[in-house]
């Protein structure tokens, strides 16, 4: 799915095995059944079906605006196999992933992509709903911050190499 204004939907799971969606609102009953990536850049992406999306990895391109991943359908959340990308982008740059997540067993890092523009933002990534499931949580942001506002469960533990965690939230 991309574009500003119109959407175009850009699936093909035999070649490329993701899912992308760059600029404006898109609302999806479902993301592919298998792992598939997820690359954002500029873009809502409301999860409106019941269903879990199984990511096998979760990428935000850098762009200067607030990227963001939410839920109208109180059943839809992320099985996050993989690592969650932040590329950075700008002043107001930010990736909020507003839909409860449980982690694969072992390490989900959540990573800053070196190579981009440092955000100005107060958080560079927010976590909005509970994290759960047999993962670890590992932070390596640089010099950026990384927001839990929500209780969360997840059995892994939690390691941070760089950048800041803030459990703005009781139980975070």
């Amino acid at each position: 799915m991309w574009g500003r204004g119109f959407f175009v939907l850009f699936v093909v799971p035999s070649v490329w095995g993701g899912t992308y969606c760059w600029g404006g609102r898109v609302g999806a009953a479902a993301l592919p059944a298998t792992a598939s990536a997820l690359v954002m850049r500029g873009a809502t992406l409301e999860l409106t079906g019941a269903a879990a999306a199984n990511l096998s990895s979760l990428t935000f391109e850098p762009d200067a605006g607030q990227r963001m991943i939410s839920r109208s359908n109180p059943g839809a959340t992320i099985n996050l196999a993989g690592d969650v990308v932040y590329g950075g982008g700008g002043s107001s740059s930010m990736a909020v992933i507003d839909v409860p997540v449980s982690l694969a067993a072992g390490a989900r890092q959540v990573r800053f992509a070196t190579s981009n523009t440092n955000s100005a933002a107060t958080y560079a990534v927010v976590f909005g709903e509970p994290i759960s499931g047999a993962g670890q949580l590992m932070v390596r942001m640089e010099s950026q911050r990384v927001a839990l506002t929500a209780a969360n469960s997840y059995a892994g533990g939690t390691q941070i190499s760089s950048g800041e965690l803030v459990a703005a939230a009781t139980n975070a």
